[in-house]
């Protein structure tokens, strides 16, 4: 579940408690708090978010929903401001809420959220256990191999890529896949969107240690879908041709760097037809597919 679209499900959830006797209604706050967050005002929504909690907790009480939802969403600004310390404490009493409410839909979804911040926070290992606990929940709510725990899936999956426990982050992708094959068609976004998960998050593996790993990984993908139809039509070859990007000045006096994965789509006669960033620094991706468009 993204983020952006979390906020406004759990500002419409929370619009119905009542109104100060001096102030707006919460339904008004929420509709300011969503244009606030939406427009990147996040020092406005902070303050929004702010008095909008206290109006929950005032009319309805510490232990209701709407305070859980005001939690959260004042959660949801801080993360995007990076204050992740206060993201989590947040998250964290909107958690202890939901969890006396036995509201467990609400409750995963505010783990992955809380495995976010502190991943982004390098506490590695609590975001591990958010995420662990928001894939156990939906797993009671929705049964095995289900839609819902997708995202979560590819979090916990990406920090283990990131923790270079490959083996264990392949499952979660192999898990993935069965979801798809379960709930959707072999056509559906998901499995690009898996795929492009499964590059990123092992970018870092050791040549060495990537054809046994895809031998395993094949093996286990093969057993859902089978073999790939059109695999004797693939054609092998190497680059002829790899232009380095333009590396701007004004990146390099901020320091910005890393590894840009670009997709490419190749012709019949080596040319590059079509490209895309699937991750790395926003920044960097510009002139990175740039350049990529340019390979032979």
């Amino acid at each position: 579940m993204k983020v952006n679209v979390l906020i406004v499900l759990l500002l419409l959830a929370a619009m119905g408690y009542s109104q100060s006797p001096a102030g707006p209604t919460s339904a008004e706050m929420s509709k300011q708090l969503v244009e606030a967050y939406r427009s990147g005002d996040l020092d406005s929504a902070e303050k929004i978010g702010i008095a909008a909690l206290a109006l929950a907790i005032e009319t309805k009480g510490k232990g209701s929903s709407e305070a859980a939802a005001s939690y959260s969403n004042l959660g949801i600004v801080y993360k995007d401001k990076e204050s992740y310390s206060k993201a989590s404490e947040n998250f964290e009493q909107a958690i202890l809420i939901y969890e006396n409410l036995g509201q467990k839909i609400e409750l995963a979804a505010i783990y992955q959220l809380l495995g976010v911040v502190e991943f982004r926070d390098r506490h590695e290992k609590r975001s591990e256990s958010a995420y662990l606990k928001a894939l156990e929940l939906l797993d009671e709510q929705f049964g095995s191999d289900n839609k819902e725990s997708l995202d979560a899936a590819l979090s916990l999956a990406n920090l283990y890529g990131f923790q270079k426990k490959y083996e264990e982050s392949d499952k979660l992708y192999i898990r993935a896949y069965r979801a798809v094959k379960k709930n959707f068609t072999e056509t559906d976004k998901w499995m690009e969107k898996i795929q492009d998960s499964r590059t990123c998050s092992q970018v870092y593996m050791p040549m060495s240690s990537r054809e046994k790993n895809e031998k395993r990984f094949n093996s286990d993908f093969e057993s859902i879908f089978g073999k790939p139809k059109n695999a004797e039509d693939v054609v092998n070859g190497k680059a002829l041709s790899l232009p380095a990007p333009y590396y701007p000045a004004e990146f390099r006096a901020r320091r910005i760097a890393g590894v840009v994965v670009i997709g490419i789509e190749i012709d019949t006669d080596g040319n590059v037809a079509k490209t895309r960033v699937i991750c790395g620094h926003p920044a960097l991706g510009k002139t990175s597919e740039a350049a990529a468009r340019k390979a032979k």
